[in-house]
Order: structure tokens, then C-alpha cells, then sequence
């Protein structure tokens, strides 16, 4: 998870998850609650109707309600990723933090009911240059935190507290007191 305090607006209370030295995607700036027809070609990469809508039909069905597009970044907006509990169903990427493709978490989802809204579809990435993003976390720009997977998970609609400062929170010291003057400033959040 990444916090940045220093670089602008684009990037403040920015979390993010890590894939690798290079790569991060956010995982709390949504684009939509919910997929209908065309978000999920979309997601799936999928140019238009065609004999694939018998696969785009089942990813309404299952997400249709209950999916949830976050914007990953600026970075390859062509690339989507699933991120998700579900032991097996991709790449690890954290403890009990899973990547995989949209495709591979629809069967998984189809196959266990209920689970569905605990997908978060990420679109795009935010890439740095080799040891970029670890002399950004050595000069304080960005905070690396190890929290949680269900912190990570947690679907950002209709949160009391946004998730930001939930990490700040379980990060405690200056972070905290860098959370609290912040809440005080929005003044639409009361704890």
C-alpha cells in the first residue's frame, strides 16, 4: 500500500497495491458500482458482440449487481486485473492477496455464490523506472505498509471512513496525525 503526501493532488490518499518494483494499481478510486454489457466486454477485452457474448452474458449475470471498477492508474489502460481473496485463482501477489483476469475470477465466482462483490476489477497501472518507487518510499514521498487483505479488499462505496486514513490509522505515528488534519479539514466524516 502506498500513500503519497507529496506528489499533488493526482496522487494524495492515494492506496495503492504492489505488484512488483515497478508497478502499482489503486485500489480505491471506483469507476462504477456494477457492470452492464458494454463495462464488462470491457473488462474482458472484448471489441464487440460477438460469438464471445455468451461469456459477456454470464459476467453480467454474476457481476452485473455487484462488481466494482476501480481506476488502477494511468499507465496501460488496456490492462485489467481481477483483485481478490480466492486461494488458487491467479498470481499471489500479498498475503491472501490474489490477481488474476477477469475471466478466471468469473468461473470461480459462478461456482461459489455469494462471492461476487468481493472482486475488485482494477483498470490501468501507475509504473515507475527501476528503483523508482523505492527511492520515492526512502525519501518519505510514499509510505510502503504491509496491511491487512481484507484492508485491501474492502470495497471503497459507502465506507464511514475512507480507506486512506483506515491505513493510516493501522499505520499509526505521523501517518495518523497526518489523517486526523485532514478529517478535521474535510469535515464531512465524523468519528
Amino acid at each position: 500500500m502506498l500513500l503519497s503526501y507529496v506528489d499533488a493532488e493526482e496522487h494524495w490518499e492515494e492506496v495503492a497495491l504492489v505488484l512488483d518494483e515497478e508497478t502499482v494499481v489503486n485500489v480505491h478510486r471506483p469507476l462504477s458500482f456494477g457492470i452492464e454489457r458494454p463495462l464488462a466486454r470491457s473488462l474482458l477485452r472484448k471489441k464487440e458482440a460477438s460469438a464471445e457474448e455468451p461469456l459477456v452474458e454470464r459476467f453480467v449475470k454474476v457481476f452485473g449487481k455487484d462488481g466494482c471498477v476501480y481506476s488502477g492508474g494511468e499507465a496501460n489502460k488496456d490492462v485489467v486485473r481481477a483483485v481478490h481473496g480466492f486461494d488458487g485463482v491467479g498470481v499471489e501477489v500479498g498475503k491472501g492477496i490474489w490477481v488474476s483476469d477477469a475471466s478466471a475470477v468469473l468461473d470461480y465466482c459462478e461456482s461459489n455464490a455469494g462471492t461476487a462483490g468481493f472482486v475488485k476489477f482494477v483498470v490501468g497501472e501507475s509504473t515507475f523506472g527501476e528503483n523508482v518507487l523505492r527511492n520515492k518510499c526512502e525519501r518519505g514521498e510514499y509510505a510502503s505498509l504491509e496491511v491487512p487483505a481484507g484492508i485491501v479488499l474492502k470495497q471503497c462505496k459507502a465506507l464511514p471512513v475512507p480507506l486512506w486514513h483506515e491505513c493510516c490509522r493501522l499505520a499509526g505515528g505521523e501517518l495518523l496525525e497526518v489523517s486526523k488534519i485532514e478529517l478535521v479539514k474535510r469535515g464531512d466524516i465524523t468519528e
